[in-house]
């Protein structure tokens, strides 16, 4: 009689499965990075454009921390600054390569993210389930529909959204004396990145303090809480010290005297992840604050009166909706078109994350969350086709118009200052920016081009 030989099919199923977990969470990091390569154009405009500074200051031996910190609007990006001086430097400022590392940003925080995921939804022993679950996630994550940073000025966004998942993933998960140390350098990158970073702070002073309910040593707490406030006092000293406002946005008092059109620019920037038309976005950002309140109530009520510690997801919808909130105050006057850009689409698309994660992590605990998941899982995949099939089919048109961009900031000394008003909104400024770009070989003049 032959010896039998051993049965490998569990080990070949375990094998197919884990192929097929990552290649489900990959393909769309790899659809997106294909989108960079495709449709990624050398030639900076707007606020992008007014970075030749960096390069000029560098060049001239004059490139101070006065400078690094100096306010661009509301926000003091200095972190953004030294970011586009490292990659230019060795690129010659070619925002080609920009686009790549804006891409490897958004993969950076899928990373953390799904990181703090599997601990989460208890999966810490099984990277194949945990990346199941976390697949509509990373769909998410890794959408084209942030186009405009993704191929323009997108250090700003791509690095406060990294820093504040860092800090948020140090604060609740490695709160150790290192842990509380990371998250303190995490939240100073995502402060001088963009000015919604600064909410890191009082988002982290309520995280570390919601630990006494859940059984935490409440004197390592109050000093926790203490080292956090004196990081965050000194932070936001430092951010306001000398601020002005800006003054070239609408106000919040416009919330006030205009409240349905506030309103709508609110309902537009939430949903407008998942939905990049103007109804739609309205309608879908309508149900998503329904289903945030929804979370956020439930994992208040385990909170308090189960000593449940909250999953991360509720701290990235809390982090969207007062974001959304300091956008609609101080952009709401621009109307609802306004609200649509893509470039908010970066941080509004944490708040979908966040329901879904909730929803995951407590599949066992609340009675509606098992039901939910399908349906949570085809409503966010169905958001994330409508808004990429957008962002595909806008992208030859966009990428035209970049063209048209970098050959006026590459003849700007030729053209009128009507044609140069649509590259800067200052046209002298343009031209001055482009003649030392010029001068120092950089951008659009670091390639071979015909006048």
């Amino acid at each position: 009689m032959a010896p039998l030989l051993p049965d490998n099919s569990a080990a070949e199923d375990r094998i197919r499965t884990r192929a097929l977990a990552w290649t489900i969470v990959l393909t769309p990091a790899l659809l997106l990075l294909w989108y960079v390569i495709v449709y990624a154009v050398n030639g900076a405009e707007w606020d992008h454009l007014s970075s030749a500074e960096i390069f000029y200051r560098w060049d001239q031996h004059n490139f101070t921390f006065e400078y690094l910190f100096r306010q661009h609007n509301e926000h003091r990006k200095a972190v953004a600054r030294l970011m586009t001086l490292g990659l230019g430097l060795l690129t010659r400022w070619n925002n080609r390569p920009e686009a790549v590392m804006h891409w490897a940003l958004v993969c950076a925080t899928a990373v953390i993210l799904f990181a703090a995921f599997r601990r989460d939804i208890r999966e810490r022993d099984s990277v194949t389930r945990a990346l199941l679950w976390f697949a509509p996630a990373a769909w998410l994550l890794t959408s084209p529909r942030s186009y405009e940073a993704l191929l323009g000025d997108g250090f700003p966004h791509y690095c406060s959204i990294v820093g504040f998942a860092g800090a948020l993933y140090f604060l609740i998960y490695a709160r150790s004396s290192p842990g509380l140390a990371a998250a303190i350098f995490c939240g100073l990158v995502s402060s001088f990145s963009i000015s919604n970073g600064l909410l890191i702070w009082p988002l982290g002073a309520v995280i570390i303090a919601s630990e006494w309910r859940t059984g935490t040593d409440r004197r390592r707490v109050l000093t926790q809480v203490g080292i956090w406030a004196l990081a965050g006092a000194l932070t936001l000293a430092f951010y306001f010290h000398g601020y002005i406002d800006p003054g070239n946005h609408s106000g919040p008092d416009f919330v006030f005297h205009h409240p349905l059109k506030a309103l709508a620019h609110f309902l537009a920037t939430n949903g407008s992840c998942l939905a990049p038309h103007r109804y739609a976005a309205a309608l879908v950002g309508g149900i998503l604050l329904a289903l945030d309140a929804w979370c956020l109530l439930m994992v208040l009520d385990d909170w308090w009166r189960r000593r449940v510690r909250p999953p991360l997801g509720a701290w990235l919808i809390v982090t969207v909706v007062i974001s959304i909130m300091m956008i609609t105050l101080n952009r709401a006057g621009f109307g609802v078109r306004q609200a649509m850009e893509s470039r908010y689409t970066g941080i509004s698309v944490l708040a979908p994350v966040g329901i879904y994660w909730c929803v995951v992590a407590r599949r066992d605990s609340w009675h509606v969350a098992r039901r939910m998941t399908t349906a949570l899982t085809v409503f966010l995949l169905a958001g994330y086709l409508y808004a990429a099939v957008d962002a595909w089919a806008i992208a030859p048109k966009w990428y035209s118009r970049k063209s048209w961009m970098a050959y006026l900031n590459y003849s700007a000394k030729y053209q009128p200052t009507s044609l140069l008003l649509q590259l800067y909104p200052n046209a002298d400024h343009g031209r001055i920016y482009s003649r030392e770009m010029e001068r120092m070989h950089y951008n659009v003049f670091a390639e071979e081009h015909v006048l």
